[in-house]
């Protein structure tokens, strides 16, 4: 017997599943649109799994640490994160230096440590989500 998909429904679709719009604006809306007007979009705060009707719900990089770098964020259940470095952001050459990881057994953040020393180039860092 074959594996069965079943895939929420989408009738506008613009990748966000229906119950997901629903339950926040109480009907479809534009995946392009930030109604927070917090620098992410609606498909963008449904992958990180924030709130896009509240500016205070963001997935952010927090705690950097001078001499060094710790990357902590908060996790959400049911996605997968991974840490990317460049040292040349025009390039848009980014390397995947952590990851990807999922969460745990209700884990609350993740964090990553890198030691950029003098030696080396500044780094640039972003974290990736993926909701699996």
């Amino acid at each position: 017997m074959g594996d069965v998909l079943l895939q929420p429904v989408d009738v506008n679709t613009n990748a966000i599943p229906d119950p997901w719009e629903i339950a926040f604006f109480n009907s479809l809306v534009s995946a392009a649109a930030d109604d927070d007007l917090d620098g992410h979009n609606n498909a963008e705060e449904y992958l990180a799994g924030t709130n896009p009707t509240n500016a205070a719900s963001l997935f952010q990089i927090v705690n950097p640490v001078i001499n060094g770098l710790t990357v902590t964020w908060t996790v959400e259940p049911a996605r997968t994160y991974t840490v990317l470095s460049t040292t040349n952001l025009a390039a848009s050459s980014w390397t995947t230096i952590f990851g990807p990881v999922s969460p745990c057994c209700g884990q609350p953040d993740l964090n990553w440590t890198d030691t950029n020393s003098v030696s080396r180039p500044t780094k640039q860092y972003r974290v990736n989500v993926q909701r699996n």
